[in-house]
């Protein structure tokens, strides 16, 4: 039979009593290395979430700053005025990164939107020249958060290049609400090569790149709802970006 003793017990029988010796040697048994329980590693909260590092600061002053929330309205849109890009605003421009070629982004939708409603989307390089536009046709029965994707830009998004986005609601003729700010396109800055999905979430996040960031919790979100860590990790996002009284609205 193997003995559990790291080392065999070997007292000094000159120096020890019968008794002592017996103690030392059970005392031996029982705090040998191989016979004491290790605690397992746990994995602390901090780790279930998001750090969001915002990337460095624009550099062209004349560029449009956006607009984040839809303002005042009136008649029919007045309903939509708390319309929302979650997006950061950064130096007052409303603005994120991406290294995807088919970019998702996310907005707010803040009471109903029925089919009749026009919901515009648009997506213009630095000369103004249309990349992408496209009619949406939401038909929802709550207010909650919807995405657009960006789907065969043309021409491509080009990494180092800046775009100006703009949603819309076309409540009347006359009458509308939007949103816009400011996509930038940036050649990949970390391998995500045998990363889960969250843990890609979580190096976009720390790489500054924004929208690839949220798209990947967004779509954990919608795969897994009733997931507590994913609706932890995406409210904190949220709320890192000032859009407290957002983080916890539904996605539709």
């Amino acid at each position: 039979m193997n003995s559990v003793f790291s080392k065999p017990c070997v007292p000094n029988l000159r120096s020890l009593s019968s008794l002592s010796l017996g103690w030392l040697c059970l005392s031996g048994l029982m705090l040998a290395p191989d016979a004491i329980a290790q605690p397992q590693p746990t994995q602390s909260s901090s780790s279930q979430l998001l750090d969001f590092v915002p990337p460095p600061a624009p550099k062209d002053e004349g560029a449009p700053k956006g607009r984040r929330q839809g303002g005042a309205s009136r008649g029919s849109c007045k309903n939509y005025e708390k319309l929302t890009a979650l997006v950061p605003i950064q130096d007052e421009v409303v603005r994120g990164l991406t290294q995807s070629p088919n970019p998702t982004l996310w907005f707010y939708l803040p009471a109903p939107v029925s089919k009749d409603l026009e919901v515009e989307f648009v997506l213009q390089d630095q000369n103004d020249d249309f990349v992408y536009h496209t009619d949406l046709s939401f038909d929802t029965d709550a207010a909650g958060i919807v995405s657009v994707s960006v789907e065969d830009a043309e021409p491509a998004l080009q990494a180092g290049e800046s775009y100006q986005w703009t949603l819309s609601l076309d409540c009347s003729p006359s009458v509308s609400v939007y949103v816009s700010g400011r996509l930038e396109s940036v050649a990949p800055v970390s391998s995500v090569q045998g990363l889960s999905p969250f843990e890609q979430a979580a190096q976009a996040a720390q790489d500054g790149i924004w929208f690839d960031s949220l798209t990947a919790l967004g779509e954990l979100r919608q795969a897994e709802p009733d997931n507590p860590r994913f609706q932890q990790a995406w409210m904190n996002l949220l709320q890192q970006i000032d859009l407290d009284d957002i983080a916890s609205k539904p996605l539709l």
